[in-house]
Order: structure tokens, then C-alpha cells, then sequence
């Protein structure tokens, strides 16, 4: 629901939808909302032994690695970190895509290749995207199914 001054807004949720109708249809990002998603699939798998919480992250990862820099050198990005907002991962936030914009895919978001529309991701001293971060991570390690059908099946199996 998009509201305005608590009620729900057609005017309101246009803007969202960069100006096109708003439909029973319309689909929408989900922005923040996916970050307490992301953290407890992160804490399922923590609580499975499938990751660790204090482990540098770049064991679990395949296609894409933190890059190591002065921040790195002496403490290594964890999912704790990245959950907690105090890895130190930058870019703060993602404006999304419009309908008909290309989709990059996780790798160009994390390496600020086109299509992307932000940043490279690099480590500095504060983080506000953590989550989102660990939710992208995820889905780059071997420890979380990609397919709609294991992600569906495994919400079930955990009450959803």
C-alpha cells in the first residue's frame, strides 16, 4: 500500500511508479522492505551451519569478491557486519529502475557496470545498506537457491 497522510494514494503511488498507471497489476520495488527478509534468510542459513556470521565473507562468495584496501587489510567483511551496518560498505541506497530500463544483474550492481545506475561497491567507514548488501552476497554464494521455485518452497517450509 502507498499512502499520503495515512490513506491510501493513487497521486502517491504514480510517483513511485515514475508517472505510469496504477493497477491491482502493478508490481513495485521493494526497497527496505526486502532488508529484514534478506537478514532473516541470512540468520536461517547462520542457524543451519551453512554460514557463519564471523567468517570473511568472501568464502562463501563464487562470481563476486569484496575487494580488499586499507579498511580490509586487518578486519574482513563479515555477514555480522554487513547485518549490523558496520562492514563498511558504501553506496547509500539505489534509486531502482524505471519499466523498460535494462535490469543489471547482482555483479554489474556490485561492480557499478552498466546498466547499473549506481557506484561501485567498496569498503570505507560507515555502511547504510547492509542488508541489502548481504541479500546481494547471498545470492552470489553457494549456500542460497536463486530459482523462484527454492525460494518459494523454503518460505513455506519456514511458515511463510
Amino acid at each position: 500500500m502507498i499512502a499520503e497522510d495515512g490513506l491510501p494514494s493513487k497521486k502517491t503511488a504514480q510517483k513511485a511508479c515514475h508517472g505510469a498507471p496504477v493497477t491491482s497489476d502493478t508490481l513495485f520495488q521493494a526497497a527496505s522492505v526486502s532488508k529484514p527478509v534478506a537478514a532473516l534468510a541470512a540468520l536461517r542459513l547462520v542457524e543451519s551451519g551453512k554460514l557463519s556470521l564471523d567468517d570473511d565473507v568472501n568464502q562463501y562468495l563464487k562470481s563476486w569478491k569484496v575487494q580488499e584496501n586499507d579498511f580490509t587489510k586487518n578486519e574482513k567483511v563479515t555477514l555480522r557486519g554487513l547485518l549490523t551496518h558496520t562492514a563498511g560498505m558504501t553506496v547509500r541506497g539505489f534509486p531502482g529502475y524505471a519499466p523498460g530500463e535494462s535490469i543489471p544483474t547482482t555483479v554489474q550492481i556490485l561492480n557499478g557496470d552498466a546498466p547499473a545506475n549506481t557506484p561501485p561497491l567498496w569498503i570505507q567507514i560507515h555502511d547504510g545498506n547492509g542488508a541489502t548488501r548481504a541479500a546481494a552476497m547471498l545470492s552470489l554464494s553457494c549456500c542460497w537457491k536463486t530459482s523462484p521455485a527454492c525460494r518459494l518452497r523454503n518460505w513455506r517450509s519456514n511458515g511463510f
